[in-house]
């Protein structure tokens, strides 16, 4: 008797019972708590702002491959300079482009990723302002050589977004990421070439 009450002392949650020889029912875990509405709405907005990234890198990509890949037919055929002129344009483009994304480095640290991209934004509007409203030389080499600058921080602004919003990085956000920019840069300029052939030159604008 002394033994059994020390076993029972000793294991009073084990569901065998010394006494009466046999398994006593355990209490039933209490169940998880449902998600609260609060919970809900979170996880929504996390969403939306996943895809809001994902179609803004689609176009922001697909900018800077149809931009790039377009200006020379715009600056032939609409500024009716050389074909070595065109190129030139391409140059300056791809070369201010280089000098945004590397100057984006330092910048980045000093801006949260929605205010740069704002500012990045407005000055792509207003390059296409300056290509809309100069037909000159000097307005092709000004307005790409904005436009290089304005494209270049939009892809890593956009990439760091998400985590600056609260949402965390995982592998389906980042497999995301990836095919949107994939499909914009294939979709993007495919769409710019078919605007330019069938409302002009300055459809790339």
């Amino acid at each position: 008797k002394t033994i059994e009450h020390d076993v029972e002392r000793a294991l009073p949650s084990s569901p065998w019972s010394p006494r009466e020889g046999r398994l006593s029912p355990m209490p039933s875990p209490m169940p998880s708590s449902p998600s609260t509405e609060a919970d809900i709405v979170l996880a929504h907005t996390h969403i939306a702002t996943a895809v809001f990234v994902s179609f803004f890198l689609a176009a922001a990509v697909g900018a800077e491959v149809g931009f790039g890949g377009w200006l020379p037919t715009y600056a032939i055929d609409y500024l009716d300079v050389s074909e070595e002129t065109g190129a030139l344009s391409t140059s300056i483009y791809w070369g201010s482009f280089t000098v945004g994304r590397l100057a984006s480095i330092p910048l980045s640290a000093r801006m949260q990723p929605q205010t740069y991209l704002l500012v990045d934004v407005a000055v792509a509007l207003v390059a296409s302002l300056v290509h809309l409203t100069g037909k000159s030389l000097g307005a092709l080499w000004l307005g790409s050589a904005m436009m290089g600058v304005a494209i270049a921080s939009m892809f890593p602004s956009c990439v760091s977004l998400p985590q600056a919003l609260g949402v965390a990085p995982s592998g389906g956000l980042t497999s995301l990421f990836v095919a949107g920019s994939s499909v914009g840069g294939l979709g993007v300029p495919f769409v710019l070439g078919g605007a330019m052939d069938r409302f002009g030159p300055r459809a790339l604008f």
